[in-house]
């Protein structure tokens, strides 16, 4: 644990040293408040399956505040090819820490950067949910929060198992960074999305989180039933991990036989 502590430490203090970029992940976690905002007070009709525009407003809130959290776990990806491309992470992976450690700590970084940098997007949903919304809506939306940041943990995984034998998969976890928010149901509400994009994104446990917190918080009918999307979720989620863990042991094997993965 206290080795987990002292990486985490010197990960969060170089994060921070740039400050530029550090605002920059502010200032862009700031972006979804102004249109959600605006719309509570001051939303009349529906939009796409909500009723009014207040409720859609909560719905951004909510599914931004989620996917912040999923999408910074990514960032661990981002922390290995960077050591990958200075010819160093053999010599990480050497460190006293196993790399299960390794991950937890860089997992952890972007959890504590996102809390950091999104605090104001975190603080006026959870504000907004708690003034809407019903003590039970809120213990079920922070439990599929759970279970998405820790899907989240498990794709990245994935992707960094995939780095071990292809070099531009840093391109793929940007890729699917930005198309993730339109197929996952969080700018456009997963029951409204087009048949071809919802075949993409059933695929994706965020996805039946998103649509479970809209029946959980504002009682709109669910793409499929309630309990489904629930099994689904938990389902996609262990499989997820299961592909992962595999996948790293055995890609990062397969990479050491083939001369080491420091020629990135």
């Amino acid at each position: 644990m206290v080795r987990i502590w002292t990486l985490l430490k010197i990960s969060f203090l170089t994060n921070i040293r740039y400050k530029v970029n550090f605002l920059a992940e502010s200032v862009s976690n700031l972006i979804p408040i102004i249109p959600a905002v605006t719309m509570l007070p001051n939303g009349q009709g529906s939009v796409f399956s909500f009723a009014d525009a207040g409720s859609y407003a909560v719905y951004l809130l909510v599914a931004f505040a989620i996917w912040s959290f999923v999408e910074a776990l990514w960032s661990f990806a981002f922390s290995m090819r960077s050591q990958m491309r200075q010819g160093i992470i053999d010599e990480t992976l050497m460190m006293p820490l196993s790399v299960n450690e390794l991950i937890i700590g860089w997992s952890l970084d972007g959890i504590v950067s996102t809390l950091v940098t999104a605090f104001p997007l975190i603080l006026v949903s959870g504000t907004v949910i708690s003034i809407t919304g019903s003590i039970a809506g809120l213990l079920e939306t922070l439990c599929i929060f759970l279970v998405c940041v820790f899907a989240g943990y498990c794709f990245a995984l994935i992707l960094v198992s995939l780095m071990f034998v292809w070099k531009e998969t840093d391109q793929l976890v940007s890729f699917l960074g930005n198309i993730a928010p339109f197929v996952c149901g969080v700018l456009i509400p997963f029951s409204d999305l087009p048949a071809a994009v919802k075949v993409i994104g059933c695929f994706f446990p965020y996805t039946w989180g998103l649509d479970l917190i809209r029946g959980f918080l504002f009682h709109y009918p669910t793409v499929l039933e309630i309990r489904s999307e629930m099994v689904l979720l938990i389902v996609l989620t262990i499989v997820y991990y299961v592909i992962g863990r595999k996948a790293f042991t055995i890609l990062h094997k397969v990479s050491r036989k083939q001369g080491g993965i420091t020629g990135f």
